[in-house]
């Protein structure tokens, strides 16, 4: 048995890589390794070997796509099972992509090739993605979804899915008792009223200040930069950038992470990374952002989600330092989740 995949992503995304290294590890200690690493950065690949450590030994990365494609298909036609990932995050969108749902669907026909996405969100869904995930539930795939609303988009639609948690529930859960940080991050959402936002914000940071925290404004990925910058200055708040496109960035992101207490952002994996510190994470949404809500809510913790005029921040901190820690507990149970669903994967037959 072995996994596949390809190592392309939004490489300016630090969740997007957070989320990926954990998929190649989880796999890389269990199974072989096939992967595609055709264009990718060095740094990338550097920051992924530095992830695994040891596991790295069980990947090969082939930069040659066409070499890719052979072994791929001499896999798919052999007699053991192989699987084939997709993309980690969201996977929905309304957009069909003729060409590659259906290069998908002919290499997971073959007879011991099966598809296989874990942790992936899906609001909506476009008809080649569908037909590709219809079919491949009918073949074995294990299609596994992060919460139950994107099960249901799936189910409406004829397709078997498993609810499988974010990988980003594998960071190790810390806590710094003493973090007096207080993180905004956001990215812009067509159509906001600016102005309102700036007047929600304004009132978190006077409430995060008033409760002896220190706000500061972050982003996650290189094109929130300008947007969050410009949110900073108006606000009067320092703008830190521990990103960068470069090798290391994970670990320079951790040591900031480290000193949250608290997180108020519409990012996702800002939200789970500052959870993973110990920190609370607040997700403040405008009307129609639907990737975040479901999870939380499933989590049990649909009282951390703000409406976009950020009213009842307030009472939410506060119990500050009992939200911290139910996250250990949160992080916990959805660790053991996924460390069941990668070696119930590694055990399949047929």
């Amino acid at each position: 048995m072995a996994a596949a995949l390809s190592l392309r992503t939004q490489y300016d995304n630090l969740g997007d890589e957070i989320i990926n290294a954990i998929l190649l590890k989880e796999l890389a200690q269990r199974m072989p390794v096939l992967a595609l690493g055709h264009a990718v950065p060095d740094w990338y690949l550097a920051n992924l070997r530095n992830h695994l450590g040891p596991a790295w030994k069980n990947v090969v990365c082939h930069d040659d796509r066409a070499a890719f494609a052979t072994k791929l298909l001499r896999k798919g036609l052999g007699r053991a099972r192989h699987w084939l990932f997709t993309a980690c995050g969201d996977v929905g969108g309304t957009r069909s992509h003729y060409r590659r749902d259906g290069m998908l669907a002919m290499m997971t026909a073959l007879p011991s090739l099966r598809l296989a996405s874990v942790g992936a969100s899906c609001a909506n869904l476009s008809a080649s993605k569908a037909t590709l995930l219809r079919q491949a539930s009918r073949r074995g795939a294990l299609i596994g979804v992060r919460d139950t609303l994107s099960a249901a988009t799936l189910s409406a639609r004829g397709i078997e899915a498993m609810l499988v948690p974010d990988l980003a529930f594998k960071l190790p859960w810390s806590a710094r008792p003493d973090a007096r940080r207080a993180i905004l991050s956001f990215r812009e959402v067509a159509g906001q009223d600016r102005a309102a936002l700036l007047q929600s914000l304004a009132g978190i940071v006077i409430s995060v200040r008033r409760a002896g925290f220190q706000p500061a404004m972050t982003w996650q990925v290189s094109k929130d930069e300008s947007f969050c910058k410009s949110l900073a200055d108006a606000l009067g708040i320092p703008a830190i950038d521990c990103l960068g496109s470069s090798t290391g960035r994970f670990e320079r992101a951790m040591t900031f992470y480290d000193e949250a207490a608290l997180v108020v952002s519409n990012r996702l994996h800002v939200l789970l990374i500052t959870a993973a510190r110990g920190g609370a994470p607040f997700a403040m949404l405008q009307p129609g952002e639907a990737k975040i809500a479901p999870l939380l809510s499933d989590q049990g913790m649909a009282d951390c989600i703000l409406p976009a005029n950020g009213a009842g921040f307030d009472r939410l901190l506060d119990d500050l330092p009992a939200r911290r820690q139910a996250w250990q507990g949160i992080f916990a149970n959805n660790c053991a989740q996924l460390d069941a669903c990668f070696d119930r994967l590694a055990g399949a037959e047929g």
